[in-house]
């Protein structure tokens, strides 16, 4: 196992020297951050912060539209509608998602639904 500092920093880390500032350095940015989220009333965000935030949102939408998928494909076609569902959770891009959504009501048979997601197969990802 790496040794680690007081931080629980992995000394062997090849980020070590991007993520660790010196002692004086670090105390100027942790005083600058606490001034810039005094003015501004709020919390400063890193962009790794930021991503992950943005990943959640998108993972929770992908969720509430899988939900939303499932149950329409279920109260449709049944168990081979609950069958389908296990290949669309595949697909990740929201807009493929709600066009199969928004889908499920029209088409008549799953294969017309296929159509719809095999088409936009390139944006799934």
């Amino acid at each position: 196992m790496a040794a680690k500092n007081e931080r629980n920093v992995d000394y062997d880390s090849p980020w070590k020297e991007v993520l660790e500032l010196p002692p004086d350095l670090e105390d100027k940015l942790a005083q600058a951050i606490n001034e810039f989220e005094e003015v501004k009333k709020t919390r400063y965000i890193t962009s790794v912060e930021r991503r992950g935030i943005q990943q959640g949102i998108q993972q929770g939408m992908q969720q509430g539209l899988m939900e939303a998928i499932t149950l329409d494909l279920k109260l449709k076609f049944g168990k081979e509608g609950v069958q389908e569902a296990s290949y669309i959770r595949k697909v990740k891009n929201l807009e493929t998602l709600r066009s199969i959504l928004n889908s499920i009501k029209t088409v008549r048979t799953l294969d017309e639904l296929h159509q719809i997601y095999f088409s936009q197969s390139d944006d799934n990802e």
